[in-house]
């Protein structure tokens, strides 16, 4: 009885964490406060995230995920948007890191992230004027 007491008990403990690790350079050196997100199938549960001064995030899921399906994209302000494959996912927060190199845009000096909008409004085409004279 106690065994099957404990069966039932595990069988309903959810699958551990899962995590991956995305490293960004740019030239060879971390690249700080680059967007990482990763799309894998699993809608309103997949992860982003910023990295740190290190270049580095460490994307966590709280239910099972399947490498092959998953993509990363990273982007950054004044760098092109990278999209990555083949990534490493584990159950231990030291998985080996996918590594991601941002190529910079020549010629272009963009604000650092803090200061851009967070949302950038889109300007919408004009409904057309009606004439508010009332035909007699």
């Amino acid at each position: 009885m106690r065994s099957l007491l404990l069966l039932v008990l595990l069988g309903g403990c959810p699958p551990p964490s899962q995590f991956l690790i995305a490293e960004v350079t740019s030239v060879g050196e971390p690249v700080a406060d680059a967007l990482v997100a990763a799309a894998c199938g699993n809608p309103y549960r997949d992860a982003a995230l910023r990295t740190g001064h290190d270049g580095r995030a460490r994307l966590t899921f709280r239910t099972k995920v399947d490498a092959r399906t998953c993509t990363i994209t990273v982007a950054r302000a004044g760098s092109p948007t990278i999209e990555a494959v083949n990534l490493s996912i584990c159950t231990t927060p030291a998985c080996p890191a996918t590594h991601v190199e941002l190529g910079e845009v020549a010629g272009v000096e963009l604000p650092p992230p803090s200061e851009l909008p967070l949302a950038v409004p889109r300007a919408y085409a004009e409904p057309p004027q009606r004439s508010m004279e009332v035909a007699r």
